[in-house]
């Protein structure tokens, strides 16, 4: 496999109660980090999730506590299988 193509957040939604639904698209079987900055100095880890389908779905429900949040997708690791015998 070749290099990896960075993950981009595809859809942002807001909904009414203000919770924040994320889309982040990127090369399937890649485990991502979603931060979030309110400062513009320190990232936030949010959550680490499996790209098994190439679409990765992600709700922040504590984006209720903040007036803006931005938010990134970040390559953590290309998992490895292991198999026992």
């Amino acid at each position: 496999t070749g290099p990896a193509t960075a993950p981009q957040i595809t859809g942002v939604a807001t909904a009414p109660d203000g919770v924040v639904n994320l889309s982040v698209n990127g090369d399937a079987g890649l485990l991502y980090l979603l931060e979030a900055l309110t400062n513009l100095v320190n990232w936030t880890k949010l959550a680490v999730r499996s790209n098994a389908t190439g679409l990765v779905e992600f709700t922040d429900p504590k984006a209720t506590n903040y007036t803006k949040r931005l938010y990134r997708a970040v390559i953590v690791a290309r998992p490895t299988l292991v198999i026992w015998s």
